[in-house]
């Protein structure tokens, strides 16, 4: 401790030694003291506890103001689009289904009342913790063209909330120490209480709105469920004769649904000790004569047509020859009165030509 001490001196010393140095002619400075800070007790678990429900207010706020953006964007849109006549029934519509579902009662009624009637603006006082809802009281009614405004209900409510605020205002302490906890009411700031399922006379006004005649609900539903059984039905038989014609553009097909006549059908041909059996849309074989199964020549690859129009089918992708390519095959198809394999050929290695006759090929360029 010897040894710290003696060091911490000496460069105390150094450090005085630099500051007269670069001081001079410099004032100087008083010395702080700890006679102005106050000496105050806070417990930590009270702080973390305030901080926690400020915390979840000032979030709850935040959200208050995102409704309201998006409630002015959709009020704004109303007005801009809606006729006047229109405009009053769509913002009496807004108005019911906002009091029905934000659970709303009378005093949440009279508090909005008394924020956007102009004749009932309040002075508030800055820079207090009590209720601003002191601020609206006494409740208030106007005349407008001969009407008592707001409802006698409403203003009741809103005696009933004055009285409340009085009290909360008187029992607050607005001292800048740290509370020990924050009531309701603090800063103004309150929890909506929600409406009173028995006591609430909003509910009389509302029940036409919540009444619901479950009975032509069920029936409602079982029509739903019909409809959307048909539809479903409706929907499969397209499909069936979508897939008739070759899909919904008939590209499955080809061009006109052409093949639509061919689908699924098979035609061969006995070239010598060999049967060729070509398979629209399906496979292409080559047998022996008597035999049901033979080599593969490959799968339906599609139609196509030359230069000169004429239409050549085709499979691919079958069985390897021995030390050469996958067996395939082609159909030149030719005009003719009925479907008909005329001839079957081998001109190279594998590759299997065959010519067939069809009325599809009796067009234009035929």
């Amino acid at each position: 401790q010897e040894e710290e001490q003696t060091k911490e001196e000496g460069e105390g010393e150094g450090e005085g030694e630099e500051q007269a140095k670069g001081g001079e002619g410099e004032e100087e400075k008083p010395a702080e003291t700890t006679a102005d800070v106050p000496d105050v007790a806070i417990d930590p678990v009270a702080f973390n506890m305030l901080r926690n429900e400020l915390s979840l207010r000032e979030k709850r706020i935040k959200r208050g103001y995102d409704y309201a953006a998006s409630a002015k964007i959709l009020v704004t849109s109303l007005v801009e689009s809606s006729n006047k006549d229109d405009l009053a029934q769509e913002l009496r519509s807004l108005a019911t289904m906002t009091l029905l579902y934000s659970n709303l009662g009378l005093e949440s009624v009279w508090q909005i009342v008394n924020t956007i009637v102009p004749e009932f603006e309040a002075s508030l006082e800055e820079n207090t913790c009590a209720s601003l809802l002191a601020a609206m009281c006494p409740s208030k009614t106007i005349s407008r063209d001969g009407v008592s405004f707001p409802p006698a209900a409403v203003v009741q409510a809103g005696e009933s909330a004055c009285t409340r605020a009085v009290e909360e205002a008187n029992a607050l302490n607005c001292s800048p120490d740290l509370p020990g906890s924050i009531p309701d009411g603090y800063y103004g700031y309150s929890l909506v209480p929600k409406r009173d399922e028995d006591s609430d006379p909003l509910n009389g006004l509302l029940v036409s709105v919540t009444t619901v005649d479950y009975s032509t609900v069920q029936d409602l539903e079982e029509k739903l469920t019909k409809a959307e059984a048909n539809v479903s039905s409706i929907r499969n038989a397209i499909k069936a004769l979508e897939d008739s014609i070759g899909g919904r553009d008939e590209s499955d097909l080809e061009a006109r649904g052409e093949l639509h006549s061919l689908k699924n059908t098979c035609h061969d041909v006995t070239a010598g000790k060999y049967v060729y059996e070509v398979c629209i849309d399906g496979k292409a074989q080559q047998k022996d004569v008597g035999q049901s199964h033979g080599t593969s020549l490959g799968n339906w690859a599609g139609m196509t047509k030359d230069e000169n129009g004429i239409r050549h089918m085709s499979w691919s992708n079958g069985q390897k020859c021995w030390n050469g390519p996958a067996r395939s095959a082609t159909v030149e198809v030719i005009c003719g009165a009925e479907n008909k394999v005329l001839s079957a050929d081998e001109p190279d290695t594998c590759r299997y030509a065959l010519i067939m006759e069809s009325p599809i090929a009796c067009d234009e360029a035929f």
